[in-house]
């Protein structure tokens, strides 16, 4: 009804101008043509103005409001074009016998006609895919309509070569472009960049139709051509486009996909829902504000006190990084660690962990036999972190065997062969090396068997499982006593009641760490912990 009424309102200076000219022949009420040909003014006339300007100020309004979904340059050309025609209308008013108006009319409307019609400037001219600027313009109006979109990356898995120097590539892209417009005439194809399309579809068996000639085309493609070609390729579906907020929530999700699809990782058809523009948002946020903490100041963390039931002391802590945004709170540590992999910061806050907790060991006397602090995956990979490591510990004067490398697990790809020799020169120098999460990850059981571990901490979910099920409790027995046959040191973590704290017992566990003893703590709660728990 609202947008009924504002059509109404916006016609009202047309729908006059219109009655004005179509009575001006009899009446003369907007001008006339004297006997001397001279051009007079009708009582009317400034109504003709007024109903141009407000047309004008309209026009103001709207690229005000429609600037973010508009092309740069369409914006450009309206904003010369209502310049120009002031102008014009400014000089014919002045000067009437010059006629300049009609001529500046026709002039835009030409430019305005050819700058539409430009093939060059909306399509992608190697494969017919009309480009990225048409396609932010062309989906975000369709915001509340009930359609999706199919994203087609082809990854090259060969590092070596780029898929770039396959010169022919552009041909075979054409070509599935043709058939895809053939097939999907109710579609719209986009070229996104070099290897990436998008293909917009209401149905899902549209969807299937395109995924599976996509795949089709690229089968053939690999078998007609002489050189092995390393091709695979990624999908990634969005969605109703209805079913996001706001267009600002959907260019999060498409950048997320767009992102997602560059990760080997990843699986083969990727799902786009508002949740994950939700949590694109949130992560650039974070990653933000990882930048600025890595740049500019210490990490924070707090200690959380290891409970030993053979000693019936707390002789080890585990430190948890803590990053504090403004808008979010406290980032829990696993989300920062992810984040921190993709934006490349994980080594310098591994090494920052590092200079803190040995400051910490030198400035505040503390009865622990060690601290585990959590190092990713990726960053065990660096070829340095050997010599930083040590370098860090010889400054600080302290013992390796004063630290416990707690690895955490990554989505990255891992070369297993430098990530054991790694661990096995961390070992060799006297850094105990623990394994976390254990029960939990795809790769772990393989990383358990393979990789030079002193310690296993086993998650909190074995633990829940166990509270409902006393089958599962006796296959976790049996888990913990195999781990400790191998001579591992077994933690598990996660343990906030009396029940849990006496599961824990029962299994056979070395350590016990959670909320039931004591939540992480900063230094100050640390040393008033141990002054209360001494004996």
């Amino acid at each position: 009804m609202r947008r009924n009424l504002r059509v109404f309102y916006l016609s009202i200076p047309a729908i006059t101008a219109i009655l004005l000219l179509i009575n001006n022949d009899k009446t003369g009420i907007l001008y006339s043509i004297g006997s001397n040909r001279g051009f007079n003014y009708g009582p009317l006339y400034i109504l003709f103005w007024i109903s141009g300007i407000l047309y004008i100020l309209d026009c103001v309004l709207y690229l005000i409001k429609q600037k973010n979904i508009m092309q740069r340059r369409k914006i450009h050309l309206l904003i010369f074009s209502g310049l120009f025609l002031v102008s014009a209308a400014f000089v014919h008013y002045m000067i009437p016998k010059l006629q300049l108006l009609q001529f500046t009319n026709a002039l835009l409307i030409l430019i305005i006609f050819i700058e539409q019609q430009s093939p060059i400037l909306n399509e992608d001219i190697s494969t017919g895919a009309l480009n990225f600027e048409t396609f932010e313009n062309y989906i975000l109006n369709l915001i509340e309509n009930d359609t999706h979109i199919l994203f087609i990356h082809i990854k090259n898995t060969n590092i070596s070569n780029e898929l770039s120097t396959f010169s022919f590539l552009p041909r075979a892209y054409s070509d599935i472009i043709n058939k895809l417009k053939k097939a999907l005439p109710n579609s719209v194809i986009f070229r996104i960049d070099t290897n990436t399309f998008a293909i917009t579809y209401k149905t899902n068996s549209d969807k299937i139709l395109a995924s599976n000639m996509v795949i089709d085309e690229l089968k053939r493609i690999k078998e007609t051509t002489p050189a092995a070609l390393p091709l695979r390729y990624i999908f990634a579906h969005t969605a109703p486009l209805k079913s996001f907020a706001d267009r600002s929530s959907f260019k999060n999700a498409i950048q997320w996909a767009l992102i997602k699809m560059q990760d080997y990782s990843v699986k083969l058809d990727l799902y786009i829902t508002a949740n994950d523009a939700i949590a694109f948002a949130r992560n650039r946020i974070i990653d933000t504000e990882i930048h600025k903490v890595v740049n500019k100041k210490p990490i924070n963390f707090n200690l959380q006190p290891i409970y030993n039931l053979k000693t019936k002391k707390f002789d080890t802590a585990e430190a948890l990084a803590r990053i504090e945004v403004p808008s979010l709170g406290y980032v829990p540590c696993d989300e920062f660690i992810t984040i921190s992999e993709d934006n490349g910061t994980i080594v310098a806050i591994g090494k920052s962990m590092m200079e803190e907790i040995c400051h910490v060991i030198n400035t505040i006397k503390m009865p622990f036999d060690n601290i585990s602090i959590n190092i990713s995956m990726i960053h065990f990979m660096e070829p340095h972190i050997v010599e930083d490591f040590v370098s860090i510990l010889d400054r600080n004067e302290i013992e390796p065997s004063k630290i416990i490398l707690e690895i955490t697990e990554s989505t990255k790809a891992i070369n297993w062969d430098i990530l054991k020799k790694n661990m096995q020169k961390l070992k060799n120098i006297g850094f105990k090396l623990s394994l976390d999460d254990f029960g939990t990850g795809y790769s772990t059981f393989e990383s358990f068997l393979t990789l030079p571990f002193d310690i296993v901490k086993l998650d909190r979910n074995l633990l829940l499982a166990c509270e409902t099920e006393d089958s599962k409790l006796e296959v976790l027995k049996t888990v913990v006593k195999m781990i400790k046959d191998l001579n591992f040191e077994t933690v598990l973590e996660g343990v906030e009641t009396e029940k849990q704290n006496e599961i824990a017992k029962e299994i056979g566990v070395d350590k016990i760490q959670g909320f039931y003893y004591s939540r992480p703590l900063d230094t100050s709660g640390i040393i008033r912990f141990f002054k209360n728990n001494m004996d």
